[in-house]
């Protein structure tokens, strides 16, 4: 089975330039303790932070088997995990290092991993990941993104497989804007930037995140556009992620799992979750898919247990929960 997330991101040099902030504390993330898969060819990669703050894996094969839990690393990691996948099958994992930088790996196609790789800066809370395949003249790239010290998003593009930029306005984080955001910012697929019919649409990344007034936001980030944030979604109390669909998902103020303006409810224990919903994506590029094909979402309850969910079409309500076990902080 062999599977992409397709999304964009703007590769071109210039099309960004750094922004100044102003000083002040460091952001809290009210939303830290995510959950991250991607869909490789053998099932989906499931990542949490483990009670040891070490990285722990499993797999949930096509069949629904899973794997035991299991320690890809004892670095200690002081946030939860973000992943991805891209078009030659590598799964991604990005997390945050204790003295504030990110950590960046990968596993090859044939199964074997590299060691972690440091991203350099300083970044408070979560990061976010995605996979871009190359798209007209655009190379193609993997999107790591995080919250600066003034709680900005910024971001860092290499090419697959590397830390090597795609461009050199690129060897460094860059800030997107000013706007602050309250919550670790997420990256998904299922958006494109406007572009004229007779021209492909170029690459983008779709930003994501929580306002410091509590509601949700979102952006694009194109080659030679400028975008600004738009509001998405009312009063959360976690971040928010897309899922092509037109659906946003987001942890509600009473603790169950909402899908745009819909309460979607509760795992089947019953506990109220506690983390950002993260989107695993699709077994087939968003812009082929077919409307049957399901996404997955991946969230933590208050016990600290992974569960997986398979929205229903429509709202995303009456889908199926599946307690992956585990506990993840």
């Amino acid at each position: 089975m062999h599977t992409r997330r397709i999304v964009g991101v703007a590769v071109l040099a210039g099309a960004l330039a750094l922004t100044a902030g102003p000083a002040q504390a460091a952001p809290t993330d009210i939303s830290p303790q995510r959950v991250a898969g991607s869909y490789a060819s053998d099932g989906l990669h499931v990542f949490v932070r483990g009670t040891t703050n070490y990285l722990y894996e499993k797999v949930v094969t096509a069949t629904g088997q899973q794997t035991p839990w299991k320690v890809l690393d004892t670095t200690p990691l002081s946030s939860s995990p973000a992943s991805t996948v891209d078009s030659d099958g590598r799964v991604y994992v990005a997390a945050r290092a204790q003295n504030g930088t990110v950590l960046y790996r990968w596993r090859e196609p044939d199964g074997s991993w590299t060691g972690w790789k440091n991203v350099g800066g300083t970044t408070y809370g979560a990061p976010a990941l995605q996979a871009v395949p190359d798209q007209g003249q655009q190379m193609a790239s993997v999107v790591v993104a995080a919250r600066d010290g003034a709680g900005r998003a910024q971001l860092r593009v290499f090419q697959p497989g590397s830390l090597t930029p795609p461009s050199p306005v690129y060897a460094q984080w860059i800030a997107l804007d000013s706007q602050v955001l309250s919550a670790a910012p997420m990256l998904s697929a299922g958006k494109a930037c406007p572009a004229p019919d007779d021209i492909m649409p170029p690459n983008v990344a779709y930003f994501q995140g929580r306002s410091t007034g509590g509601t949700g936001i979102s952006r694009f980030f194109c080659a030679g556009r400028p975008d600004t944030w738009s509001p998405t979604v009312g009063t959360t109390a976690s971040g928010v992620d897309a899922d092509g669909r037109g659906r946003v998902w987001y942890r509600g103020t009473n603790g169950a799992l909402w899908a745009n303006d819909s309460e979607v409810g509760v795992p089947e224990d019953q506990l109220r979750i506690a983390s950002t919903p993260s989107v695993a994506g699709y077994r087939v590029p968003v812009f082929e898919q077919p409307q049957t094909d399901p996404d997955s979402l991946l969230i933590r309850d208050n016990n600290g247990t992974s569960w997986l969910y398979a929205p229903a079409a429509g709202d995303g309500s009456g889908g199926t929960w599946t307690n992956l076990g585990g506990i993840a902080t």
